[in-house]
C-alpha cells in the first residue's frame, strides 16, 4: 500500500481535535514536506509525495505530529492552551508548555526509532558457519 502527502495530511489533521487553526492549510503541508525531505535524506532514497511506501507512513506521521506540536507552541495561539490528541488531552495552563514539549519529543523519538528500524531491516544479514 502506498500513501500520498494528502493522506498523511488528512490523518494528522483528524488526530488533533480540533486541528490548530494557526497551522492548518499551507503551513501544515509545508511541515509534512519538510519531514518527508528529512526522511528521504535519512533513508538515502527518493520517496516523492504521490507514492509514499507504507514503511515510511508511521515515521512520517509521528514526525508530522511532532512538528505540529512544535509549531503550535511557537505560534503561542489560543489553540496551544488545551491540546487534544485522539482521546488524550492536556492543558498547558502555566504557559510553560511542558506537556506539549513532552508530547512533541515523544512523537519525534517515535519517528526516528521507526526510521532506524527501517534502516536496520534493510541491511543484509551475514551468517557465518564455523568449519
Amino acid at each position: 500500500m502506498t500513501f500520498t502527502l494528502s493522506s498523511i495530511q488528512e490523518d494528522t489533521y483528524s488526530f488533533f481535535n480540533p486541528f490548530p487553526s494557526a497551522i492548518s492549510g499551507t503551513v501544515h503541508t509545508n511541515l509534512i514536506w519538510r519531514k518527508l525531505i528529512f526522511i528521504e535524506n535519512f533513508a538515502s532514497e527518493s520517496i516523492g509525495s504521490d507514492a509514499i511506501p507504507d514503511k515510511y507512513y508511521q515515521p512520517l506521521y509521528d514526525m508530522t505530529v511532532a512538528s505540529v506540536l512544535g509549531n503550535l507552541q511557537a505560534t503561542d495561539s489560543s489553540d496551544a492552551s488545551t491540546v487534544k490528541l485522539g482521546d488524550f488531552s492536556f492543558s498547558d495552563s502555566t504557559g510553560g508548555g511542558t506537556d506539549t514539549d513532552k508530547a512533541q519529543k515523544f512523537f519525534e523519538q517515535q519517528g526516528i526509532k521507526g526510521l532506524e528500524n527501517i534502516r536496520f531491516m534493510n541491511y543484509d544479514a551475514m551468517v557465518y558457519k564455523a568449519t
